[in-house]
């Protein structure tokens, strides 16, 4: 106990000093190609999901994900607005499909 600073009560930490303070640690590069976390961040934003699902997804913070979508030039209300792509194409099937339910579904009331 002779070796331990008195401090009152507050206990206080002392860091050690870095293996190695001149070794320069490169940023997280974001590679929507290339990564495929940041992939599949632009592909669940493209689905028009929120900041919130895709982080919970992908273990990313809100700003992460929101970082990636804007180098990936994905906006997630395009989805939602039917302007994006994706949209589009679901737009296309979907019709097709629910053209076909809602025939049959009239036939089968008797509607015409």
């Amino acid at each position: 106990m002779d070796n331990q600073p008195q401090s009152n009560g507050i206990v206080t930490w002392h860091l050690p000093d870095a293996p190695y303070p001149n070794v320069k640690v490169e940023p997280n590069r974001i590679g929507i190609l290339n990564r495929n976390q940041d992939y599949h961040v632009a592909l669940l934003g493209s689905l028009g999901f929120h900041y919130s699902v895709i982080g919970k997804h992908t273990s990313l913070s809100k700003g992460q994900v929101g970082a990636r979508l804007k180098k990936a030039h994905v906006k997630t209300k395009d989805y939602r607005n039917g302007v994006g792509p994706i949209a589009q194409l679901v737009i296309e099937r979907a019709a097709l499909h629910a053209g076909r339910m809602l025939t049959k579904s009239l036939i089968e009331r008797g509607t015409r």
